[in-house]
């Protein structure tokens, strides 16, 4: 592994673990009306400091709970290694065909 790649390494695993330290918030409740369980994107906070904010849900919502929204951070973090592979590979050093 070269120094490029290294880098390149280096800065993935570094927005790795920052995605896993402050990931994707979402606001889960029920509609006491209908009984339909609804969810809404909230931002991005620290695990250690959860979302504590109000935000403007329906007057019959019931259950409001703050959790990790884990498909939006699975994709993230998927993303995240996948663009890390990548620029690991097309950095990797080139063979070079000798003639004789």
């Amino acid at each position: 592994m070269n120094g490029k790649q290294k880098v390149v390494r280096a800065v993935g695993l570094i927005l790795l673990v920052l995605s896993a330290l402050y990931p994707p918030w979402k606001l889960s409740y029920n509609l006491d009306t209908t009984g339909v369980g609804k969810s809404s994107f909230v931002g991005y906070r620290p695990l250690w400091d959860p979302p504590a904010e109000e935000i403007e849900v329906d007057e019959h919502a019931s259950n409001l709970r703050y959790h990790v929204d884990f498909v939006r951070l699975g994709c993230q973090l998927a993303g995240i290694l996948v663009l890390l592979n990548v620029g690991v590979y097309l950095l990797k050093p080139r063979m070079v065909a000798r003639a004789g």
